[in-house]
């Protein structure tokens, strides 16, 4: 019999038939996990330099807890700030060459409060087609007009901010990423900030995955670029703390803070401020561990490639194996685990119709004996199943 709980019910099956969840994983260390009793060779951890395990960062993340306790009792006004938080987005200010920073609880909610108090209903957002989900999901939370255009076509890009220039908006904001979340390519900065300066438009980049892995001290592809007006960056990915920043100016800042009633509704965890802290002072000596990086991801793509695989365009340690269908990805997703391997798939919606994907996602711990695992299974999966 169907109640006011039946649609729910309904909607809750299709997402979990979408949404394959490990029960009860544990982090084994940098490249493994532990589940129902078994250890898996983990390719979707979101710790690329492996500092999740790091020694003095781990110190940093107590030493703050002991000196400030482990949550905020400051009022959580949208204003209110800790010392510890504004020595600490001075810090990466000066680290990222920005006027100011602005510290969140998470990349979603950094996104999800600029581009609310950006954008309104006079306003252009303009949006990469290859954005994760999470930028879709913060644009759309907007009233502004969305206008997409395709995956780092600077001319495509060209033709959304001519046919646009004659109209009258509050802001005209140009959205990407720096390096893209499901196809690891790097987005044409330099002449999309060409284009956007041009055209009267802010220029708007999520920079979380370069953030620890490229740049000069690994500081990613936004850092000390004036043309880049706006910058988000996760610690979670490259750094090992759950915590976002948003540099750009000190208008922005001081905006941000006076128009976002809900921006410290979730005060900041501690630990994380101090893991953070830690983080910027190491990253500059880490260039061996980003060298191993890119050397790995550049042999995993090129074995793929020779047994016939399609990674796209990916320039990055974020590798995808491009398939079709959901049922093709999430069968190839279930048969790598029953042999001890995690991937990530990325299904439609959250990927373009028939590009359903599974994502590998490196680690600098990643070992050449590892990574010859799972080509080796993926070898064997060729052989054994029909999707392929």
């Amino acid at each position: 019999m169907r109640d006011k709980w039946t649609p729910l019910h309904q909607a809750l099956q299709k997402v979990e038939s979408l949404t394959p969840a490990l029960q009860q994983a544990l982090a084994l260390d940098e490249t493994h996990l532990f589940n129902q009793e078994e250890k898996i060779l983990n390719f979707c951890a979101q710790d690329c330099l492996g500092l999740a395990f790091h020694l003095s960062l781990q110190k940093s993340a107590i030493k703050f807890i002991l000196q400030h306790g482990h949550s905020s009792t400051l009022f959580a006004g949208p204003q209110a700030r800790l010392l510890i938080e504004k020595e600490l987005e001075a810090k990466i200010a000066e680290t990222l060459g920005k006027e100011a920073s602005l510290l969140f609880p998470s990349r979603h909610a950094a996104h999800l409060a600029v581009l609310t108090a950006l954008a309104t209903s006079h306003s252009l957002i303009m949006l990469d087609r290859s954005a994760y989900l999470g930028l879709k999901s913060a644009s759309l939370a907007t009233s502004a007009r969305i206008e997409h255009f395709d995956h780092n076509n600077l001319d495509d890009l060209k033709r959304v901010l001519e046919e646009t220039k004659d109209l009258s908006f509050f802001t005209k904001i140009v959205v990407t990423e720096s390096i893209f979340s499901l196809e690891g390519d790097l987005a044409p900065l330099e002449e999309i900030a060409s284009l956007a300066a041009r055209y009267d438009a802010l220029l708007y980049v999520d920079d979380t995955h370069a953030l620890g892995t490229f740049g000069k001290g690994g500081m990613g592809l936004t850092a000390h670029k004036k043309e880049v007006d706006i910058s988000i960056g996760a610690f979670d990915f490259s750094l090992g703390a759950s915590l976002a920043s948003v540099s750009s100016t000190l208008l922005l800042k001081i905006f941000l803070q006076k128009s976002c009633l809900a921006l410290r509704e979730n005060p900041l965890p501690l630990p994380s401020l101090g893991t953070v802290d830690a983080a910027l002072d190491l990253l500059p000596q880490l260039e061996g561990e980003r060298k191993q990086l890119q050397q790995r991801s550049f042999f995993l793509k090129k074995e793929l490639k020779k047994l016939g695989f399609e990674t796209g365009l990916s320039e990055s340690h974020l590798i995808p194996l491009i398939l079709t269908s959901n049922e093709e990805a999430l069968e190839i997703h279930a048969a790598l685990l029953k042999r001890g391997i995690l991937a990530r798939p990325c299904l439609f919606p959250e990927v373009p119709p028939n590009s359903a994907r599974l994502l590998f996602s490196l680690s600098c711990h990643h070992t050449p004996e590892e990574l010859m695992l799972l080509l080796t299974q993926l070898r064997s999966l060729k052989k054994e199943l029909t999707v392929f």
